[in-house]
């Protein structure tokens, strides 16, 4: 009950152009054992919804040590890590079928009302009376560093297929939106990852999306047209 996994095999559309795995591919992975592993423990998206509750993911980051290839199987593990006052963290690890960690991650979330979209404080969510105490970050994740907005945006304005059942855009498209800007061309493989969601952005939404390249080292923020920020990224590709 403390820790969930499940055996998948990577798939093509897991990986770019280059061959080099994609960042949507292991949020994916991180989102569909966090999901059935929630449902399990019984605060799953229709559980949390009958008490007029929602998860909203905060933040997610992770580490790719060595990337998988297509078509292997891979191990996907996570666990939640004991409530603070307002957060709830999980962690992962995507391992191959000897046990090497390929890639490690951690989220933090929050409950928050179905109606009013406001935050919920329930640190009593789960049902467990003991967690795992693992964490695959020896350090607490930082915010991601805010710039200034000087270069020129990238419009994103999300559709129907952005979407997830909470009625906003998938902490997965995201991801895209962030490699699309950073890659026109062959590049780098991604060696740690982060996003910071700020506020829901929904259908048809006007984002400007604005990047900060230095090296291997690249930042992004999404601003809506009123100029509030909706999300932060940061990015580091291998040298």
């Amino acid at each position: 009950m403390q820790v969930y996994s499940e055996n998948f095999r990577t798939r093509e559309s897991d990986f770019d152009m280059s061959g080099n795995l994609k960042p949507s591919a292991v949020l994916d992975y991180f989102q569909e054992v966090a999901g059935t592993h929630a449902s399990i423990l019984g605060v799953g998206f229709d559980d949390l919804l009958k008490n007029e509750l929602l998860w909203v993911l905060v933040k997610v980051k992770f580490e790719i040590i060595s990337s998988p290839k297509a078509h292997k199987n891979i191990i996907v593990k996570t666990w939640p890590l004991a409530p603070s006052r307002v957060t709830l963290q999980r962690e992962y690890l995507i391992e191959d079928e000897d046990g090497s960690v390929l890639v490690k991650g951690s989220s933090e979330w929050v409950t928050m009302n179905a109606q009013t979209r406001k935050l919920v404080i329930s640190n009593d969510v789960y049902p467990l009376t003991s967690f795992c105490e693992q964490k695959v970050f020896d350090d607490r994740m930082r915010k991601v560093a805010d710039f200034k907005d000087e270069s020129d945006a990238k419009i994103i304005v999300p559709e129907f297929c952005d979407l997830d059942r909470n009625v906003h855009v998938n902490n997965i498209k995201y991801a895209d939106f962030v490699m699309n800007m950073l890659c026109s061309e062959e590049s780098a493989p991604v060696k740690v990852f982060q996003i910071d969601f700020h506020k829901e952005i929904y259908k048809g939404e006007k984002i400007l999306l604005y990047m900060q390249k230095d090296g291997e080292n690249a930042l992004f923020k999404g601003v809506g047209e009123d100029g509030e920020k909706k999300f932060s990224c940061a990015v580091t590709l291998e040298k």
